[in-house]
Order: C-alpha cells, then sequence, then structure tokens
C-alpha cells in the first residue's frame, strides 16, 4: 500500500512539475512576442491619408514659420521612449540653423505630465501642447508630421525610425529652409 502512495505522489509531482514549467514557457513566450519581436508602428492608411491633407490644431500658427514639425508623442508609447535619444537629437540639431524649423510635441496626455516627460528626458520642442491625436488624423505614436505655412503636411513619419532614417529626416529638415 505505501508502494502505490508514493507511486500516486511522484506521478502527481511530475503533473505539478509539468504544468509549471508548461506554465513558465507560456509566460516566455509571450514576452519574446511582445517584447522582442514587436515591430515598431509602421505607416497605416491613415496615416499616410495624412499627406497633403490641412492638419487642425487649436491653438498652432502654421504662418509664424516656413515650416513646422509636429511630434506627435505619448508618455506611454514604448517606441517613442526608446526614440527618446533620436527626439534629443532632433531638438538640439534643428536649433543652429539658420532658419530653424519649430517643433511642436503634441501629446495625448495632460499638460502637466506631458511637460514633465519633456523636461525629465532632456527634450527641447519650441512648444508642448495637449491635444486629441485622433481629432488631427494620427492614429498611432510617434508619428511626426512635417507641415507647411498654411497648415498642409509635407511628409509623414510614424513608428520607431531606423538610424538611417533619424538622420534622413534630420538633413531633410535642415536642407529645405
Amino acid at each position: 500500500m505505501d508502494k502505490k502512495v508514493t507511486k500516486e505522489k511522484n506521478r502527481m509531482d511530475l503533473v505539478a512539475n509539468l504544468a509549471v514549467i508548461l506554465a513558465a514557457l507560456i509566460v516566455i513566450a509571450t514576452v519574446v512576442k511582445n517584447d522582442w519581436l514587436a515591430k515598431p508602428l509602421h505607416i497605416s492608411q491613415a496615416q499616410t491619408a495624412l499627406k497633403g491633407t490641412k492638419l487642425q490644431v487649436p491653438g498652432v500658427n502654421w504662418e509664424r514659420a516656413p515650416r513646422t514639425l509636429i511630434m506627435a508623442l505619448s508618455t506611454e508609447c514604448r517606441f517613442c521612449i526608446q526614440s527618446i535619444p533620436f527626439y534629443k537629437r532632433l531638438t538640439t540639431e534643428t536649433r543652429g540653423l539658420d532658419n530653424p524649423v519649430p517643433i511642436i510635441a503634441v501629446f495625448p496626455q495632460q499638460l502637466s505630465v506631458a511637460q514633465a516627460f519633456v523636461q525629465t528626458n532632456q527634450i527641447h520642442p519650441d512648444e508642448v501642447l495637449s491635444r486629441s491625436l485622433q481629432t488631427m488624423g494620427i492614429s498611432g505614436t510617434p508619428t511626426l508630421l512635417l507641415v507647411d505655412n498654411t497648415g498642409k503636411v509635407q511628409e509623414v513619419w510614424s513608428g520607431e525610425l531606423s538610424g538611417s532614417q533619424e538622420s534622413i529626416l534630420i538633413q531633410q529638415i535642415s536642407s529645405r529652409n
């Protein structure tokens, strides 16, 4: 009788151990899928449709400069957070231009939260706004829009950019002055 109980206990231990291992594998697979294999947001059809449209952003005077760069970001966006070094570089390198392009950071979060985010991360846009991104036609973050002095969207960049894409964007902004 004692051998039968021991055998049953060993079988239950084996089943429990297999269940723990299976659960661990599921957790690991989920982490790998969501964090390591996730691709940054690419330009969606909605984002592409923005090009050539007139952007309505209350409080923004497009006529103050030939071009304005809108950075639609979120304090909760993983790709925005991963792109902070680029945003710092972007806001720093474009300052020294003869005719700098004003940079406006727009967040869906409250203004105080957005301002704390740019200050903490040493991003230096000319202005920080709190607006609904959907009302601007923006469906995901990060999205950068180059807008002319009439409010017409000239270029759209969406998602986390590669190093070469970042350099091209900065060059494009710098060379069009």
